[in-house]
């Protein structure tokens, strides 16, 4: 008996310790490895996805040229690949000074589904993100500012740690003391910085084209839709995600992490504008502590507000979610 009250209690928490991670993984995804043992964080090179000058120029010309242009035809013609085509839109985005992205989600490890929410808003060249978790077992939040420093115009990221008010996954409330980073320090660590558009590595050797998708979401594809395209993704697994391994790495205690699946779908416009983005993944971490896999499941939908006049909140001002 007591025997079987121990292993209960260890599951509870090596899922607790997991889901820890996801919580505040999953949420920068969009806004998330190697096999087996994960890097060094030393070790780790900086691969950003959406940084191709030339590539950007080429849509440029194609749009020029024809704005009723289908992409489509591009695509099967090899004028553009699916993943050109992501990092077109990812470009696109970056390239405006204000707006705001939004994610929901949830995560499940055992018998805890983990509630995600995650906003990132810029205005300039300042961005905050927050991001907030729930679920019976782990409740985290935090609230991270980038920017610059207006004594010296370095630039800075600056961390809050907070936790969500009585388990509202939209409302949290934060510690006043930050931990503060350099850009390129933050970057080290996490895998990304605020102004990174993506932690995936989105390119033509991590697409994969295979017909069959172990996520059993669609093949990778892009498909002409009334209002513009839909956009599928399935990613090599372990070979998209070295940024994202990263950031779990630093939030957590891990010895392993091994992607069964990333899926990403991408819903553009006509001249492929961000409208919105859903990711679908699956992976096994192992923690050092308790060395004993655990499998967890998770997807997120973020959509993307461009009309302008976003402004940066105020450290403990609530964001107000979009609603289903």
């Amino acid at each position: 008996m007591k025997t079987k009250k121990l292993s209960k209690r260890l599951g509870a928490i090596i899922t607790m310790s997991c889901l820890s991670v996801v919580a505040v993984a999953l949420g920068a995804g969009l806004g998330f490895y190697l096999h087996g043992m994960t890097a060094k964080q030393g070790d780790h090179t900086a691969v950003v996805t959406g940084n191709n000058d030339e590539l950007l120029n080429t849509y440029g010309a194609v749009i020029s040229d024809d704005e009723s242009v289908d992409f489509t035809k591009l695509v099967d013609t090899n004028v553009f690949t699916c993943s050109d085509i992501a990092n077109i839109s990812l470009m696109l985005m970056k390239k405006k000074t204000n707006y705001m992205t939004q994610g929901k989600g949830y995560a499940k490890g055992g018998p805890v589904i983990q509630q995600i929410r995650d906003t990132v808003i810029r205005d300039g060249d300042d961005y905050m993100e927050e991001s907030i978790s729930a679920s019976s077992m782990v409740k985290t939040a935090s609230r991270t500012f980038q920017g610059k420093d207006k004594k010296d115009d370095k630039g800075y990221v600056d961390v809050y740690d907070g936790v969500p008010v009585d388990g509202d996954v939209e409302k949290a409330s934060y510690e006043k003391k930050s931990t503060r980073y350099k850009p390129d320090a933050y970057f080290k660590k996490y895998g990304r910085t605020l102004d990174t558009p993506i932690i995936y590595i989105i390119s033509d050797s991590t697409v994969n084209p295979s017909a069959t998708t172990e996520s059993g979401d669609p093949a990778t594809s892009l498909t002409k839709t009334k209002d513009g395209y839909t956009l599928e993704l399935e990613l090599a697994a372990n070979g998209s995600t070295t940024n994202y391994q990263v950031q779990m790495i630093a939030i957590s205690n891990l010895s392993s992490i091994d992607f069964s699946f990333v899926h990403l779908t991408f819903y553009l416009d006509s001249k492929l504008q961000l409208i919105a983005t859903e990711s679908h993944e699956k992976y096994t971490v192992t923690l050092k502590v308790l060395p004993v896999p655990t499998t967890t499941e998770g997807r997120l939908t973020t959509k993307y507000f461009c009309e302008g006049g976003y402004t940066i909140p105020e450290l403990e001002t609530p964001i107000t979610y979009w609603g289903d």
